[in-house]
């Protein structure tokens, strides 16, 4: 298994993600640490995963989808499960961008 964790301290790190719905594994033992100065994208194709890991990050997998969750995820030191939805709601802010998409391009 290769190591996703980058050097420093990470704003988000997943241990041993896994996560299933009425019994169906979705996502099974993800590692990954992000930092907090980096932007990251999930490619891959439909029914990979993708969104539930995100909804797991962000609480909505076990708050409104239902979801059995197992491993960890931690957010600026905190455990996501001891947090509430008030503490996630830095996730939901609105991110600007110094360029639009044209003028990147």
């Amino acid at each position: 298994m290769t190591d996703h964790r980058p050097n420093g301290a990470a704003k988000i790190e997943i241990r041993q993600l896994s996560v299933s719905y009425a019994g169906r594994q979705v996502v099974r033992g993800v590692d990954l640490a992000i930092p907090a100065t980096s932007i990251y994208a999930w490619i891959g194709p439909a029914g990979s995963g993708k969104a539930s890991i995100l909804r797991t990050i962000n609480l909505l997998s076990i708050e409104v989808d239902g979801a059995q969750v197992e491993g960890e995820i931690v957010l600026d030191g905190k455990t996501r499960r001891s947090m509430s939805r008030k503490d996630s709601d830095p996730l939901r802010a609105p991110t600007s961008f110094p360029a639009t998409l044209r003028r990147a391009a």
